[in-house]
């Protein structure tokens, strides 16, 4: 499945600088209209790099007005964490009607991580989590959240020349870790791992959303249109069903026209 981000997509940069105008405005003017809504949008992003997902976010977050925006990057479970249930952690993060939260680092980096690392998967425990976080997502869409989950996926060969890259560079090589080039390394356990996740927390209600992003212009772009048509789409449904529930003042009967 994943083989089909690995196109070669790419955005030149005279077309990004053509098209990021309008599309910042158009996110703008979305989320005005989110602020004004009962809904809440859950926007997470997974990869095969923390750096590819945090330059995203960097992104999201010029782009988008931040006084709407909440941002989590969650890192091991503190001792606290550790004795709450499985989700509390991430429930009390959860944003507030007319907001948008982004998680780079979510209920599904643990298992992608070790999935990918560790030599003996239990594929049961696996499926079981997974489904876990399937009905955790049902109960939070029924809750009029909004959730969009993004795989920003990019080829071995990709992924080894941003790692070189941030290595040639003095400040932002301090952003690599050992963890890094251990995925590195495990990139095709990763992949195999991330298929499985993908396929079995894939829901209509918390789509999966499998971007190529080889290329940063084109990543980031898509992310953002694709945020920006699902948050108008759902702010146009809840609108549809608003209304139909509305009683219809037109043919309501007069008071002063009752018999009697």
């Amino acid at each position: 499945m994943l083989e089909r981000a690995e196109l070669g997509r790419k955005l030149k940069k005279s077309q990004y600088r053509s098209m990021v105008p309008l599309l910042r405005t158009e996110l703008l003017k979305m989320q005005r209209d989110l602020a004004r809504s009962p809904l809440r949008v859950i926007l997470i992003v997974e990869g095969v790099d923390h750096i590819t997902r945090a330059q995203l976010v960097n992104r999201l977050n010029e782009w988008l007005d931040t006084r709407g925006l909440d941002f989590h990057a969650l890192s091991a479970k503190s001792d606290e964490e550790m004795q709450r249930p499985r989700f509390w952690r991430y429930w009390r993060r959860l944003p507030s009607s007319g907001r948008i939260a982004i998680f780079a680092g979510s209920w599904y980096t643990g298992t992608l991580i070790e999935g990918a690392l560790s030599k003996d998967v239990d594929l049961v425990a696996e499926e079981k989590h997974l489904a876990s976080i399937v009905r955790f997502e049902r109960m939070l869409s029924q809750d009029r959240s909004l959730i969009l989950k993004f795989w920003l996926h990019k080829s071995g060969e990709q992924q080894k020349r941003t790692l070189e890259k941030l290595e040639s560079r003095t400040i932002e090589r301090l952003m690599l870790s050992d963890q890094d080039y251990a995925l590195l390394k495990a990139h095709d356990s990763l992949v195999n791992v991330a298929e499985r996740v993908l396929r079995l927390s894939d829901a209509g209600e918390a789509p999966w959303y499998v971007v190529e992003a080889g290329d940063n212009r084109y990543a980031h772009v898509k992310v953002a249109e694709t945020l920006m048509q699902a948050v108008r789409n759902k702010l146009g449904s809840l609108a549809a069903k608003a209304e139909a529930v509305k009683p219809d003042t037109a043919d309501a009967e007069d008071p002063e026209q009752r018999g009697g």
